[in-house]
């Protein structure tokens, strides 16, 4: 009997240790993330607001977006302007803490998508953009969930 019950308990415990216990982050599809003034924010949700503007939120209501003059359909890098932004180009926008940045075209300013599966992800770095008084940069990637 002794050794009926040890002979359970050892096939047991090596039924449970050789189980593969689920990753749940193995399906998680991955998620923006971009830094403004030393904070680095994750988004909880980005999308296309309208057809041209990718917009990144996370958990606070900070957000930030990509304007396209049309919504991105291949590869491409776009040049970030400060003006309506024409073929090419884009404009970069940040709203944090209810202050509001908007990119001002500096030279070499740009932004790089990516289109898979009819999704985009755009990447930047060290995007100047401005409220009016301060100029300060964002870097990120937004991916399209």
């Amino acid at each position: 009997m002794k050794t009926i019950s040890v002979l359970t308990l050892i096939l047991t415990a090596a039924l449970f240790f050789s189980c593969k216990k689920n990753d749940p982050t193995a399906n998680k599809p991955p998620t923006s993330q971009w830094s403004f003034d030393s904070t680095v924010h994750n988004g909880v949700s980005t999308y296309f607001i309208t057809s041209v503007d990718l917009i990144s939120l996370d958990s606070f209501s900070n957000a930030v977006d990509v304007y396209f003059p049309v919504t991105p359909t291949s590869n491409g890098t776009y040049t970030v302007t400060a003006n309506p932004p024409r073929n090419g180009q884009c404009i970069v926008g940040i709203s944090e803490n209810s202050d509001s940045y908007t990119s001002i075209g500096s030279p070499g300013d740009t932004v790089t998508v990516t289109v898979s599966a009819g999704k985009v992800t755009a990447a930047f770095s060290n995007i100047s953009v401005s409220d009016g008084y301060a100029t300060k940069t964002v870097s990120g990637t937004l991916i399209q969930q």
